[in-house]
């Protein structure tokens, strides 16, 4: 399924690849921006291998290999291996889980262009995600 990932709890930012994936040599860190509604940054696919996947360049994933508390996300090649870029989202509470560490996707204090981050699940608003 394609999605555009937007916290419910930080008005009106979204999951976005901040242009990082046009630059082979850059940073890959994953952030928010303003949610704009046009897609390409903001676009991803929920594949059926429990990754998100970058839809302007599907060969990236949303990938974390530092499970401790506060640790931001990064846009790496995707391997379907699950692991690192494995992601469940839960209905009822709204939120997008990394599935090996059990931490939840967080913009608590977040302002456009900042990186997000995963922090222990506890309910707050600051880790709900709708599509």
């Amino acid at each position: 399924a394609v999605v555009s990932p937007q916290s419910t709890g930080e008005s009106n930012l979204c999951l976005d690849d901040l242009q990082r994936l046009d630059d082979d040599k850059g940073d890959k860190q994953a952030g928010v921006y303003w949610c704009h509604n046009q897609g390409g940054s903001q676009f991803f696919i929920f594949s059926k291998d429990f990754e998100i996947v970058a839809l302007r360049k599907n060969d990236y994933c949303l990938d974390n290999s530092n499970y401790s508390p506060g640790a931001t996300l990064e846009w790496y090649p995707c391997h379907k291996m699950g692991g690192n870029q494995q992601w469940a989202y839960d209905v009822k509470t709204r939120q997008l889980k990394h599935v090996p560490s059990g931490n939840c996707l967080d913009v608590a204090n977040a302002k456009a262009k900042d990186p997000v981050v995963l922090n222990h699940c506890d309910g707050s608003s600051t880790q709900e995600w709708e599509f």
